[in-house]
């Protein structure tokens, strides 16, 4: 029986081909039978695409369904519903996917086979090192750059001018300093505002840039196997786009809407941490892509276009 429920959000097929060679490492992990793989996706005509993929997946051994969420409305009720929509109480533990997701069969088999960690009610979450993700980011930098790379990128984080940005005001993270340290995290969790999920690597497109073309030079490290480890953090706001929860604990968050800010559950899983202090269980030397934020957006997308593609020739091509 499945103890493990995967749900993959997929907003819409230009980033097929990325999730398509993420769902590919899922289908090499060992224990295929203690997970269940959901797909929710937005238009009814992408159906016999996302079928052929779930038939790919049943014939590797793991249940694999999709659903068709067609909401019409705002863009965050959609994503509610489709985590509503696949969200049960029959797996024990729970996956929240973003469809622009790549880590190895090598970390999801770690990460299985220690999701009892979440046992322990101090923890919330476990999650790899997004490359871009609030607070892993700088954990991700730590573990796969060389020194030289790891300092060119926090000279772009040091010198990236923070905007005020969803009606928070965050001139106080704009300060003068010699290196990028981590106590910028002691002056996010100052804000007085409930957006927290603040940090240069969200926001510049020159950030992006660089670790794009770091990753894609070193890219047999992304996927290959590495000494895991577990490292249980407390950060004042979490910001990424894939993460395993006890279920329970997830739909108690999701069901409690005095937490609710917006239309979708960062914030309340945050505030949920917050509030009942909570740790961050981060693996560490697991290296996982998520290629863009849209927060570095033109009008037109184009810079989260440039990035994406970039990924797609440099990366899913020779991977």
């Amino acid at each position: 029986m499945e103890s493990i429920q995967i749900n993959i959000i997929s907003h819409n097929t230009e980033r097929f081909e990325f999730t398509s060679r993420s769902l590919d490492e899922i289908k090499k992990i060992k224990n295929k039978g203690s997970i269940k793989i959901n797909i929710c996706y937005t238009n009814e005509s992408d159906s016999n695409l996302w079928e052929l993929k779930c038939n790919e997946l049943r014939e590797s051994g793991i249940n694999a369904e999709k659903n068709c969420i067609n909401w019409n409305g705002p863009e965050g009720n959609n994503y509610m519903n489709k985590i509503n929509s696949f969200i049960t109480s029959d797996c024990e533990y729970s996956c929240s996917m973003d469809d622009d997701i790549l880590l190895s069969c090598y970390l999801w088999d770690y990460i299985i086979e220690n999701i009892s960690i979440l046992d322990n009610p101090d923890n919330l979450f476990i999650t790899p090192l997004i490359s871009n993700g609030i607070p892993s980011t700088d954990l991700f930098i730590e573990d796969f750059f060389e020194k030289e790379n790891r300092e060119e990128i926090r000279s772009i984080f040091k010198n990236t001018l923070i905007p005020n940005l969803w009606g928070a005001n965050y001139e106080s993270l704009n300060y003068e300093k010699v290196e990028w340290e981590l106590d910028f995290y002691q002056k996010v969790g100052n804000l007085s505002h409930y957006y927290k999920g603040i940090h240069p690597a969200r926001i510049s497109i020159e950030a992006h840039k660089k670790m794009a073309e770091l990753i894609c030079e070193n890219h047999p490290k992304l996927l290959s196997k590495h000494e895991y480890y577990t490292d249980i953090r407390k950060f004042p706001y979490f910001c990424n786009s894939f993460y395993f929860i006890k279920t329970q604990t997830w739909i108690k968050l999701i069901e409690d809407k005095s937490l609710f800010r917006d239309s979708f559950d960062e914030v309340p899983l945050n505030l949920y941490m917050q509030y009942n202090d909570l740790n961050m269980v981060f693996v560490r030397n697991g290296f996982c892509l998520h290629m863009a934020y849209n927060t570095i957006n033109t009008p037109d997308r184009s810079y989260q276009k440039e990035i994406e593609e970039y990924y797609k020739i440099n990366l899913i091509g020779k991977i």
